[in-house]
């Protein structure tokens, strides 16, 4: 995956991280560059670069929709936030069916 922001990053950068022949060295690269020091507080959770994607494409739809508020970007915003909000009920339910216990359901679905 790439970081959708690819400005901050040299292509020298990104092919440096996805070059690198094991997580924890491709980890170090992003710890030591822009997102890194932007995002050094996320770094203890497991689930780092799905949260950094996600919440950069999320500013990125907000940021059009602000700019440009009668054309289609709001429209792409509220369906992106919908299908993402649909990836969650889905998962739910499928925890309900094979009987993931509700704490850990509820955990997953608010962190999604």
């Amino acid at each position: 995956m790439v970081v959708p922001s690819y400005y901050h990053l040299k292509p020298d950068d990104i092919t440096a991280i996805v070059e690198a022949p094991t997580y924890e060295e491709a980890r170090l690269l992003i710890v030591n560059g822009y997102y890194g020091q932007k995002y050094a507080d996320d770094f203890a959770e497991i689930r780092f670069v799905e949260k950094m994607y996600t919440e950069l494409v999320e500013h990125i739809f907000e940021l059009a929709g602000r700019k440009n508020p009668y054309s289609v970007a709001p429209l792409n915003a509220l369906l992106y936030r919908k299908e993402h909000e649909i990836a969650r009920i889905t998962s739910i339910i499928e925890g309900i069916r094979y009987g993931i216990p509700t704490a850990k359901l509820m955990k997953y679905a608010v962190t999604q």
